[in-house]
């Protein structure tokens, strides 16, 4: 064996120490998760210990203050390896037009692609043509969803019996006849936050237009092929003024009442909200589990059935200028395995991506409930085109309108029809 020199020994011994010497690979992940913290840093700990590679886990929660750290860091190019996002279509086109998110579509291969629901990833994904609508060079798929989500009405148990009702309603009048029973037994009947948090109030007004509508009529009306004083659409907002006449908003309901705190005090029958919520009052509240949910009842005029807002819900990206874009796209993989999602899903009780985790996950019984519903929903930029911003603006007012019986459904679309013309002729010009 030929020995080394003087010269050569001392090259390897340099070698050595310069690899033994090496800083590990340590990546930045941000997100707003405040009930989700905890076990996101001990799936980042699991992961360090599989790879060597360490993740700070970072939350900036809530999710206002999130929006600003995260914007200010974007302009100044100084945003984290990791990155969770939401399905907000336009904010997150923006940071994908500015080249700020990876296009995983190059590192996705069959089997880690196969592991999540082709809709889910849709979600995420940019075709040619949503690429030439927000303006974005390339299309592909620039982030991946951790977990799903959908929303219905949540219903309080112990009021159900206080006011002698046993099931849940299927249909619409059986919807309202509990309503007016609610009330009768001195129980505020329903709640949702349509004053605070404007996108309940029109999220749960989409149910019944897809009820109405379809899913190509509802496409048609966000296009203008259809117009707001379409027999269809009026119904689709009468459902306000049903619920309305029948006395089932809470008192001051458009006067920002925040439904989360309500609804776990037993104050209130009934609350429209989404699945996450069942993981947050697990840790908020955990001693609160006089309640159920079932699915939004659509009436027996409506020609389809109502289709629930939800589908892919948190999700995580990677910077596109990391210094570390191979080790962070290891982690984001990582988080969509099939041991991590079942984790994550049974710790936050949320439902997890990965089609494995799902079959073999500890479920509780409501969560569980929500998993059938899976395929009745509407939400998603590549299903559905969003209804401009302003439009949607409008149509929580025109709600607000309805429910403290200001103006009749008719004139709420007429109005409608004249503020989207308004609209599109400033978007066209």
């Amino acid at each position: 064996m030929r020995k080394l020199s003087g010269m050569g020994l001392f090259v390897v011994l340099l070698l050595v120490a310069s690899f033994a010497c090496a800083e590990p690979v340590k990546l930045v992940y941000w997100h707003y998760f405040t009930d989700r913290d905890a076990v996101l840093k001990k799936i980042a700990a699991d992961f360090e210990k599989e790879t060597g590679i360490q993740v700070d886990v970072v939350n900036y929660g809530p999710p206002e203050a999130y929006d600003r750290k995260l914007s200010a860091a974007a302009r100044a190019q100084s945003l984290p390896d990791l990155i969770t996002i939401t399905l907000n279509i336009t904010n997150y086109a923006a940071y994908v037009r500015g080249g700020h998110f990876l296009d995983f579509t190059p590192y996705m291969d069959k089997d880690w692609k196969a592991l999540i629901p082709e809709n889910y990833l849709r979600g995420f994904t940019f075709t040619k043509e949503d690429a030439d609508t927000y303006m974005i060079k390339k299309p592909g798929l620039y982030g991946l969803p951790v977990d799903a989500n959908c929303m219905a009405i949540f219903y309080n148990t112990k009021l159900w019996a206080k006011a002698g009702l046993k099931d849940p309603p299927k249909t619409w009048a059986e919807f309202i006849a509990d309503g007016r029973k609610l009330r009768a037994a001195g129980i505020e009947p329903f709640v949702a936050n349509f004053y605070g948090q404007q996108w309940e109030n029109h999220t749960f007004w989409m149910n019944y237009a897809f009820a109405y509508l379809g899913t190509k009529g509802y496409s048609d009306l966000t296009f203008g092929r259809v117009k707001f004083t379409d027999p269809r659409v009026v119904k689709s907002f009468k459902v306000f003024a049903d619920m309305r006449d029948a006395k089932m908003f809470m008192n001051g309901i458009t006067g920002g009442i925040n439904g989360e705190d309500i609804f776990p005090q037993g104050k209130v029958g009934m609350f429209w909200f989404g699945s996450w919520e069942i993981g947050v009052w697990r840790q908020t509240t955990p001693n609160f589990q006089d309640y159920d949910v079932f699915y939004p009842p659509k009436p027996a005029d409506a020609a389809n059935a109502c289709l629930l807002p939800g589908g892919p819900g948190a999700a995580i990206t990677v910077n596109a200028r990391s210094q570390n874009l191979e080790a962070a796209v290891k982690f984001a993989k990582y988080l969509t395995s099939k041991g991590p999602q079942m984790l994550y899903a049974e710790t936050s009780q949320n439902v997890p991506v990965n089609k494995v985790a799902l079959k073999e996950m500890k479920m509780g019984p409501k969560l569980a409930r929500y998993v059938p519903w899976m395929d009745q929903l509407y939400y998603g930029h590549y299903q559905n085109p969003p209804m401009w911003g302003e439009i949607l603006s409008k149509i929580n007012v025109e709600i607000q309108s309805i429910i403290l019986g200001q103006k009749t459904p008719e004139q709420s679309c007429k109005f409608l029809d004249e503020e989207y013309a308004r609209v599109k002729a400033r978007y066209t010009e």
